[in-house]
């Protein structure tokens, strides 16, 4: 009940960010930088977007997420996301540096590239199995040796909950 109750006050908070359309989403080609997290506004589009989304950029302007059961790791660039008519902020982690950067690349092409997508995954458990908003905590977690949300060990993890996080700064554009 506490989760759904922080995911309500969430979904409130969220709606107090300026927000940005994924039509322009190319502006932010020359912004982003390799460990940022692109973070889509929850919608009532579909039931799994009730919660939103999350990716990393990664180098070459592209991004990589988890974005369904059907397809495991995906990477993409940034232009593909234009017609995909959703909001979305950019947020950076305040203390991000070259080495913190390159730690996380190596992190997600040698420990994520055959996870399967699962959405009920707590936070410390490692089945070879992941979702959006576990994948992006884990690969902060483990690189920066930061709990970055600070939530109980048995909650799931939404994609807002990086709203919320001292760690992250919403980047401006």
């Amino acid at each position: 009940m506490k989760k759904y109750l922080l995911v309500f006050l969430l979904s409130i908070f969220s709606f107090s960010i300026d927000w940005h359309s994924t039509d322009n989403i190319e502006k932010i080609s020359n912004i982003a930088k390799v460990g940022d997290i692109i973070l889509y506004k929850p919608s009532n589009a579909t039931f799994v977007s009730r919660w939103g989304h999350c990716m990393i950029v990664v180098e070459g302007n592209k991004i990589v997420d988890y974005p369904s059961m059907k397809i495991g790791l995906r990477e993409f660039p940034f232009y593909f996301l234009n017609n995909q008519k959703k909001e979305f902020v950019l947020l950076r982690y305040k203390y991000i540096n070259d080495d913190i950067r390159s730690k996380m690349l190596t992190d997600i092409y040698d420990n994520y590239l055959f996870k399967k997508y699962f959405p009920l995954i707590p936070l410390d458990m490692d089945l070879g199995l992941t979702y959006c908003s576990h994948f992006v905590y884990r690969i902060f977690k483990d690189t920066t040796n930061v709990d970055v949300l600070g939530l109980p060990k048995s909650n799931i993890i939404m994609p807002l909950d990086f709203l919320n996080s001292k760690y992250f700064e919403v980047i401006q554009f």
